[in-house]
């Protein structure tokens, strides 16, 4: 689903401000809550809508392109204080932009060094600090905005698939049983990487992974969750336990309904072509609204639903690779787009919903 860019495109970051009480494939009865779990059904066969059409307005960001922040795509993006700081997967290099996408600044520490990192498989920022998962030297490394090394943290378990670290813990995602025994999605670490517990169990595990480029972990408003791209089951951490937040029930069309352990590409392969089947979903979440993309029959349409009145709303070509939601920030959802589409997702909309920041423009 993700594809890296091979041509000079300009990056922009569109957040949206949805209205998602006007959505009218569901109903208030559509979704059912019980002791802080809400189950949710998803219609494939629901007709598809444009995104404009949920749009109230958007305010746009270009983000400077300059010898310093040449960017291909940009899968995330976070902020300390008024700057947007990403990762620069063509460069191994973290950038930092103004809030209105003016350059900053860049850092690389590529290298194997202690205080370099050799690669960036994982990114994150907590407080003032810029945290990287250096993945093939098994450490997490954490710099100032500017780059300047702070500290190391030795990571010795295996098969990590994201990391994130919160209130002094770093959360591993992995997805092969622990010490070749225990099958858990997370490992949880103290501050000197010691692991001090397990959480989320299961009972077979999927060895191979349909990835969408998302962290497994994301801190929404504070709160710590976790998604698996292969589970329909969302986890949100309450009182240092990961438990189920929300399931997204596609009934009989989840290609994994009843599937057992998956041990070699032929038996994950055996999965993902049936046909008609879903059998990997990206739900971005905030408060009040949920933001699901699915793959299904080789397209990835997305459901917008209203989590106060239960009703949603199929849009096609929700998620594409050049137009792609990234995180619900401040209530808008962001997406991240480059200059190859947005003349034709600004002409969708009325002029009075755009606003340009900065030196954005069409």
């Amino acid at each position: 689903m993700i594809q890296r860019s091979t041509h000079n495109t300009l990056a922009f970051l569109i957040l949206c401000f949805l209205i998602a009480a006007s959505c009218s494939n569901g109903d208030s009865s559509g979704i059912v809550f019980k002791d802080g779990f809400a189950s949710i059904p998803i219609d494939i066969d629901a007709p598809r809508q444009n995104l404009a059409d949920f749009i109230e307005s958007v305010e746009i960001i270009q983000l400077e392109e300059t010898p310093n922040s040449l960017l291909g795509d940009v899968m995330e993006y976070e902020r300390i204080g008024k700057s947007i700081v990403l990762r620069n997967f063509n460069t191994n290099s973290v950038i930092q932009f103004t809030e209105e996408g003016k350059y900053v600044s860049s850092f690389s520490k590529s290298g194997n060094g202690p205080q370099e990192y050799s690669f960036i498989l994982s990114f994150w920022v907590e407080g003032n600090s810029v945290f990287i998962y250096d993945s093939p030297n098994g450490r997490v490394q954490e710099y100032d905005i500017q780059g300047n090394y702070k500290s190391s943290t030795r990571i010795t378990q295996s098969a990590i698939n994201s990391i994130i670290s919160k209130s002094g813990k770093f959360y591993l995602s992995t997805i092969r049983p622990i010490d070749g025994v225990h099958r858990f999605y997370t490992i949880i670490l103290d501050s000197e990487g010691n692991p001090i517990d397990m959480q989320i169990p299961y009972e077979y595990g999927k060895l191979i992974i349909n990835g969408w480029g998302y962290s497994d972990f994301a801190l929404v408003e504070g709160e710590l969750m976790h998604h698996y791209a292969n589970n329909d089951t969302l986890y949100i951490q309450r009182n240092d336990q990961f438990e189920p937040y929300m399931s997204f029930d596609f009934g009989d069309n989840w290609a994994w309904k009843g599937v057992g352990e998956i041990e070699s590409m032929e038996d994950f392969d055996e999965v993902r072509r049936q046909e008609g089947k879903v059998n990997t979903i990206a739900p971005i979440v905030s408060p009040d609204q949920v933001y699901l993309s699915y793959l299904h029959d080789g397209a990835t349409p997305s459901v917008l639903i209203d989590l106060k009145t239960g009703k949603s709303a199929t849009i096609r070509g929700g998620y594409q690779s050049e137009f792609r939601p990234i995180k619900y920030e401040a209530g808008q959802l962001v997406f991240v787009a480059n200059s190859t589409v947005l003349a034709d997702f600004v002409n969708s909309l009325n002029s009075s919903q755009v606003n340009y920041l900065g030196d954005a423009s069409l």
